[in-house]
């Protein structure tokens, strides 16, 4: 071979590597949103969420369209509200053993975790409690006259009867609920199926990219753009209270009062049903948690509203990489008013404090 042939040879090796280099090392990204349905019977219980997924292969939009199926599969399948779904199986069950599921399973051990964390008051066998609390029905919420959607205490008494979580008997081949007694995943299940998402992108070649249900969101992978997240104002949806950054392979979730509620007179009565005395926990207005993961996110937010503040900060310290706002209410003497109280985790040995997220702040 002569030197002008073996220089044409490797020049053409060379180009044929530049064509695989550049092929392997090409990213495509896809975003879409849809309204999942979370209560097939009933319009306006639809939730947005969003996708965006980044990969080194050309289906992102094939896969983006198959994780909204599978996301609008698990929703149904932990639905209380879904006719054919497993947790319905399992409330009309009639105290009879039902075969245990994996996906179930996981849930159940995170849900009886918050259950003692919480003292008893997160309890996924509050649903008899929380039927009685027809948020739906309120036309103006903020109106402050809206007393006749209070429950009867003698309801509430006796829908008590039937919450205690340490009745349900588990395992890993099955789950048996006591006669009368219903579950819901409705407050924890969000950041389970979140995460799920994001296991079967990565399983179909996303490198990176978000799972964001409007309460739920947990990002992956290297993002092109730096995440910049606002925190909603409780009281004021178009304030921004903070704005976190440096959430890189990080879960938000947030939980408060000002989603499902009704008010009477000062008094906001809400969703999250304190499953010890059959009414709404208050004192804490709202509490977004930054985790590893939206399922751990999702329960902490969930489980930990339903304590003292400074409780609550104290349990997260032992946490890896588990951080909260924690917003509550005080009583100002001074101008007769309701006040809002910002509560951050500090950095531990086992996290960086919320401060190392925060860009931007308004936490007076």
């Amino acid at each position: 071979m002569s030197k002008k042939e073996l220089r044409s040879l490797i020049i053409l090796v060379l180009v044929i590597l530049f064509g695989v280099f550049r092929c392997v090392t090409a990213k495509y990204d896809y975003k879409s949103s849809m309204y999942l349905n979370y209560t097939p019977d009933k319009q306006g219980k639809n939730l947005k969420t969003e996708i965006y997924v980044i990969s080194h292969k050309k289906n992102v939009e094939e896969i983006t369209e198959e994780a909204f199926n599978l996301m609008q599969e698990m929703i149904y399948k932990f639905s209380d509200e879904y006719p054919e779904s497993l947790v319905n199986k399992i409330n009309n069950s009639n105290g009879q053993q039902v075969p245990m599921d994996n996906d179930l399973y996981e849930l159940l051990q995170t849900s009886e975790e918050m259950y003692k964390l919480s003292n008893g008051k997160f309890d996924i066998t509050v649903k008899p409690l929380y039927d009685l609390w027809d948020f739906d029905l309120v036309e103006d919420p903020t109106a402050g006259d809206n007393v006749a959607f209070i429950p009867d205490s003698l309801a509430i008494e006796k829908a008590l009867e039937l919450v205690d979580f340490s009745k349900i008997t588990y395992n890993e081949k099955f789950i048996q609920v006591p006669q009368g007694m219903k579950i819901t995943f409705g407050a924890i299940s969000k950041g389970f199926i979140v995460d799920k998402i994001v296991d079967f992108l990565e399983d179909n070649g996303a490198i990176a990219g978000y799972v964001d249900q409007t309460s739920s969101i947990r990002y992956f992978g290297e993002l092109d753009k730096q995440i910049i997240l606002g925190v909603q104002h409780p009281r004021n949806s178009s304030e921004i209270i903070a704005e976190l950054t440096n959430l890189e392979d990080k879960s938000i979730s947030t939980s408060g009062d000002y989603q499902q509620f009704f008010d009477v007179g000062n008094k906001r009565y809400h969703h999250l049903i304190d499953a010890t005395s059959g009414y709404p926990f208050n004192g804490n207005v709202a509490i977004t948690i930054i985790a590893n993961t939206a399922f751990q996110a999702d329960a902490y937010s969930t489980a930990l509203f339903f304590l003292d503040s400074a409780e609550a900060v104290n349990l997260l310290k032992p946490k890896e990489e588990t951080e909260a706002i924690i917003i509550k209410e005080v009583f100002n003497e001074k101008t007769n008013q309701f006040d809002a109280e910002f509560i951050k985790t500090e950095k531990t040995d086992s996290s960086k404090g919320l401060d190392y997220y925060l860009l931007k702040e308004d936490l007076d």
